[in-house]
């Protein structure tokens, strides 16, 4: 019979394996919690030094895990892209064992991360969290256009002006309810439409 492990257990042994990487940089592990929610039961906490911070979230295996550099954050894979590194990163790989998503990230951190997180100054981390960060209130909008349906218009918009259908394509894009996110040929084909339509 399999015995089953909670998530505190899984992620105490797989902070023991991260811990060879990170506690010669002066990285001590803080256990953040554990609980059940509407995934099952998780577990989560945080390697720190200073302001630097590797935060650690594990349900079935590990899933989120989160650089911080003062109060910036970034998930893994934008920072193993930001490093140009993401084809070489281990983490998140494919196993039925779930120490070795730990295994994979200790080996992203020492192989890949190592020079800027745990040696250097976290320059590359910061400037790629910044932009993140400053991208966060576009992406907001853009995903409120979707939801509020202004994807969809657009989508059903081009198809009718490319059907001759002027009056339905101008019905559908004055009814965008985030105008300025469509494109410079949407606008030009709202142009068209309402000149058409009369």
């Amino acid at each position: 019979m399999d015995i089953v492990m909670r998530p505190k257990d899984t992620l105490d042994q797989g902070c023991r394996i991260l811990a060879d990487v990170l506690g010669p940089h002066g990285f001590r592990f803080e256990f953040g919690g554990d609980g059940t929610g509407s995934g099952g039961a998780f577990a989560w906490g945080k390697f720190v030094r200073s302001d630097r911070g590797l935060e650690l979230h594990f349900r079935r295996s590990l899933g989120l895990v989160t650089y911080h550099a003062g109060h910036l954050a970034l998930g893994h894979r934008p920072y193993m892209e930001a490093l140009g590194r993401a084809r070489e990163a281990r983490y998140p790989g494919v196993s039925d064992d779930p120490l070795d998503g730990f295994r994979d990230l200790a080996s992203d951190l020492a192989d890949l991360a190592g020079p800027d997180f745990l040696e250097g100054p976290a320059d590359i981390l910061r400037r790629a969290a910044e932009m993140v960060e400053a991208e966060a209130p576009q992406r907001q909008r853009e995903y409120m256009a979707w939801a509020v349906g202004d994807v969809e218009r657009r989508d059903k918009a081009r198809a009718l002006f490319h059907a001759g259908d002027f009056v339905g394509t101008r019905s559908l894009l004055e009814a965008l309810r985030y105008p300025d996110l469509a494109t410079e040929a949407e606008r030009e084909m709202l142009r068209l439409a309402r000149a058409r339509a009369g």
